[in-house]
C-alpha cells in the first residue's frame, strides 16, 4: 500500500506543479481515483509493486508505533504485505 500511496502523491505532484491541475483542490480530488487506479494496475499485473522497507536505523516514528503496534496490532508486517495480500483474486 506505501508503493501505491507514494507513486499516486508522486504523480498527482507532478501534475499540480506542472500547471494542468486547475488549482491545490483539484489536485486533491483526483487522489482516490488514481490510488484505485494504481490498485487496478497493480492487480492486473501491469505494475509490480516494490516492498517498501523503513530505514531500520532511525527510530520508527510515535505514530507509526500506536498504529501498528496497538490498533492494528500486525507490527512490522505492515511493511512485506503487497496490494495481492488485501484482496481475494
Amino acid at each position: 500500500m506505501f508503493f501505491i500511496i507514494y507513486c499516486t502523491a508522486k504523480n498527482i505532484s507532478d501534475f499540480y506543479q506542472s500547471g494542468k491541475a486547475s488549482g491545490r483542490n483539484h489536485a486533491a480530488n483526483i487522489f482516490p481515483g488514481n490510488v484505485e487506479k494504481m490498485i487496478d494496475k497493480c492487480i492486473g499485473g501491469i505494475i509490480n509493486p516494490k516492498p517498501f522497507r523503513r530505514n531500520f536505523d532511525c527510530e520508527q516514528s510515535t505514530i507509526s508505533q500506536v498504529f501498528f503496534n496497538k490498533v492494528v496490532p500486525i507490527g512490522e508486517a505492515y511493511l512485506e504485505k503487497t496490494v495481492e495480500s488485501y484482496f481475494e483474486l
